[in-house]
């Protein structure tokens, strides 16, 4: 993800959850240095997912699929190379804060 897909992401975002990031804060996760990745077709961001590593744990922040493009393997892809990454910079754990909300 770089900071000509953060409008995508946003839109992206804004459409499947009911409680959106603001575009700022996917910004200041770039900002930050968190790991970013976008799934891209044609030129539009169809996933994305925003995972921050550090002292063995790594914690999943952000992650959607366009709804258009949900069970495709989209999101499992998306999800292994982030297990992947993170085993490779020492995370044993990979941790998701969920909302209650959400449940």
């Amino acid at each position: 993800m770089g900071r000509t897909d953060l409008g995508q992401v946003s839109d992206l975002e804004s459409q499947v959850s009911p409680m959106p990031w603001a575009l700022r804060a996917f910004s200041d996760c770039l900002g930050a240095g968190y790991d970013n990745w976008v799934i891209e077709i044609a030129g539009q961001v169809n996933a994305f997912l925003v995972m921050a590593v550090s002292a063995g744990e790594a914690h999943l922040l952000n992650f959607a699929v366009q709804p258009a493009h949900q069970r495709q393997g989209m999101g499992s892809w998306l999800l292994h190379q982030a297990q992947q990454y993170a085993a490779q910079r020492g995370a044993v754990q990979i941790l998701l804060e969920v909302r209650p909300s959400n449940g």
